[in-house]
C-alpha cells in the first residue's frame, strides 16, 4: 500500500498500492442521498480518476445511470439527476467499464429494494479500467443491509507494465528566491569538490544527479506545505461554518477562506495539467469535461503491434522485440556521429571547462549521449503498425545547447554548400521558391510542346535514412 486518502468526511476512500507488480487505485464510495452533496462529492472524486494506475471503483453511488435502473413508483420521472449526469461523464472520461453492464430486461441486476419490493433500483456499481479482464460479478444478498453485494473478480495480468517515467524539473520552483539562494550555496560546495573527481565530465555527471535530488527534495517540501495549508483552510472553513450556524456574523471571513480554497484548487488543476503531459493545454484550463478528456486521451497505451512477419503481438516481450526489430532494420546501416562536437558557448565557466575537456578527450559524458524516445501517433493507418508512429528523441538541455550552437555556426555557410534547389532550412531561401521553379518549368515545357512528366516523390522515413558517414 502506497497511500490512503479520505474524501469528504469518509464518503470516499482512495487507496493507492500495487498488486502483481502493477500499480492500482482502489476507490470506495458511499454517496449522500442529497443531490447537491452527492454532486459535490463526485467533483472532489473527479481528479482521482486522472491517473496512469489501474482503477477499480465501487460502492453505493445513490443514483441510477440509465432509464431502466429503477422500477416501481416514479420509476421514469427525472431518473437522471445532476449528480448522475456528472458521474456518467466521469466514467466516460476515465474510460471505465461497468462490470455488470446494461440493465436491459434483466431485473436481477437491481442492487437495492424497499422492504415490500415495490421500488427497486440499481444504485451500486463497480467500475474498472478497460485493461482489467472481468471474470465474475455475482450479486449476493446479505443480512446486514438492504443492498445486495457485488462480488467482483477480475485479472490484472492483461496490462503491459509501464515504467515510472522520466523526471522533469518543476520550473515553478525556480521563481522562488529562497530556492535560488539555497541552490547557489549548494552549487558552490559542489564546485569545491571538483578535484576529487578524475575528470570534469565525471564531476558534471555527479552534479546533475545532485541537482535532481535537490529539486525533488524541494518539491516534496513544497507539496507538504501545500497540504498543511489546505488542511488549515479546511479546518478554518469548518469552524467558521459552525459559528455561522450558531448565529455569528462571519460572512466576510467565510468568503475570504472560500476564496483561498478556490485559488488552491485552481493551482492544483494547473499541476495536474503539468503532470498529464498533454499538449496544447493552457494555464487557465478549467477542470471540466473537455479537460479530463484531453488528459485521458494522452494515456492511451500501445498494447498491440504487428511484427516483421505481420503477426499481431500483444505481450510485453513480443511488442519489445517488434520495436527492436523495426528500428534495428531502419538504422542498421547508420551510426551516430559522435565526433561532430567541437565546443560551444557555455552558460557558465563550469560548462565551458566541461566542453573544453570533451574537445580534448573526444568523449562526451554519458547523459549528453542519452535520450528518451517517445512515439507519437501520426493519426493515419492502423495504430498497431509501427510505421504509423513517429519517434521523437527528447535530449538533455546541456546537449541541446551544444547542438543549437553548432546550428547557428553552420547557418552562415549553408548557402555556400547546399544546392540552390534545396530551399527548406537554408537561411535566405524560401519554400515558395521551389513552387515558383515548378510553375516556371511547367510553363516552359507547355510553351515549347515538350513531352514531360511531373513526378512527386515522398521518401519514407527520409530523415532516418540520412547517411551519417557521408
Amino acid at each position: 500500500m502506497d497511500s490512503v486518502t479520505e474524501l469528504k468526511g469518509g464518503r470516499a476512500l482512495v487507496v493507492d498500492g500495487s498488486w502483481a507488480e502493477e500499480l492500482v487505485r482502489l476507490i470506495n464510495v458511499y454517496a449522500p442521498s442529497d443531490v447537491g452533496e452527492r454532486r459535490e462529492l463526485f467533483q472532489r472524486l473527479r481528479p482521482q480518476l486522472v491517473t496512469s494506475r489501474t482503477i477499480m471503483m465501487g460502492g453505493d453511488f445513490n443514483c441510477i445511470l440509465e432509464s431502466g435502473g429503477r422500477c416501481g413508483t416514479r420509476a421514469g420521472e427525472g431518473w437522471m439527476d445532476d449528480g448522475a449526469k456528472l458521474l456518467a461523464e466521469m466514467v466516460g472520461e476515465a474510460s471505465l467499464t461497468d462490470v455488470i453492464g446494461s440493465m436491459g430486461a434483466d431485473t436481477r441486476n437491481f442492487t437495492w429494494s424497499c422492504p415490500d419490493a415495490s421500488v427497486r433500483s440499481r444504485i451500486d456499481f463497480v467500475f474498472t479500467s478497460r485493461s482489467v479482464r472481468i471474470r465474475q460479478h455475482p450479486m449476493v444478498t446479505v443480512h446486514f443491509s438492504d443492498h445486495r453485494a457485488i462480488r467482483f473478480q477480475g485479472e490484472l495480468t492483461g496490462k503491459l507494465l509501464t515504467g515510472p517515467g522520466t523526471w522533469k524539473l518543476n520550473s515553478s520552483l525556480l521563481g522562488r528566491e529562497d530556492v535560488q539562494e539555497e541552490l547557489r550555496r549548494t552549487y558552490s560546495e559542489w564546485q569545491d569538490m571538483k578535484d576529487t573527481f578524475q575528470s570534469i565530465g565525471e564531476w558534471w555527471e555527479w552534479v546533475k544527479g545532485r541537482i535532481q535530488d535537490f529539486f525533488m527534495n524541494v518539491g516534496r517540501k513544497a507539496a507538504m506545505e501545500r497540504k498543511r495549508e489546505f488542511s488549515r483552510l479546511q479546518q478554518q472553513l469548518r469552524e467558521l461554518h459552525d459559528l455561522q450556524l450558531r448565529g455569528w456574523d462571519v460572512m466576510n471571513p467565510l468568503e475570504a477562506v472560500k476564496k483561498e480554497l478556490s485559488e488552491h484548487f485552481h493551482e492544483e488543476s494547473r499541476r495536474i495539467i503539468f503532470r498529464s503531459k498533454v499538449e496544447n493545454l493552457e494555464k487557465g484550463e478549467k477542470c471540466n469535461s473537455f479537460f479530463f478528456k484531453k488528459i485521458h486521451s494522452a494515456h492511451t497505451p500501445l498494447v498491440q503491434l504487428h511484427n516483421r512477419e505481420g503477426i499481431l503481438c500483444d505481450t510485453k516481450e513480443d511488442i519489445r522485440k517488434a520495436v527492436t526489430d523495426f528500428y534495428g532494420d531502419l538504422y542498421s546501416e547508420k551510426r551516430s556521429d559522435g565526433d561532430q562536437a567541437e565546443r560551444f558557448l557555455a552558460v557558465g565557466p563550469d560548462l565551458l571547462e566541461l566542453y573544453e575537456e570533451m574537445e580534448q578527450e573526444g568523449v562526451m559524458p554519458h547523459t549528453l549521449r542519452e535520450g528518451t524516445i517517445a512515439l507519437l501517433y501520426k493519426h493515419k493507418g492502423e495504430r498497431c503498425d509501427l510505421k504509423n508512429w513517429r519517434p521523437i528523441s527528447l535530449l538533455n538541455v546541456d546537449y541541446k545547447i551544444l547542438a543549437k550552437t553548432m546550428v547557428n555556426r553552420l547557418k552562415s555557410a549553408m548557402g555556400e554548400i547546399v544546392h540552390p534547389d534545396q530551399t527548406c532550412g537554408v537561411p535566405g531561401r524560401r519554400v515558395v521558391d521551389s513552387l515558383a521553379l515548378i510553375r516556371d518549368t511547367i510553363h516552359y515545357i507547355t510553351d515549347r510542346n515538350i513531352h514531360a512528366a511531373l513526378v512527386c516523390l515522398d521518401q519514407e522515413k527520409a530523415f532516418d535514412r540520412v547517411s551519417h558517414e557521408f
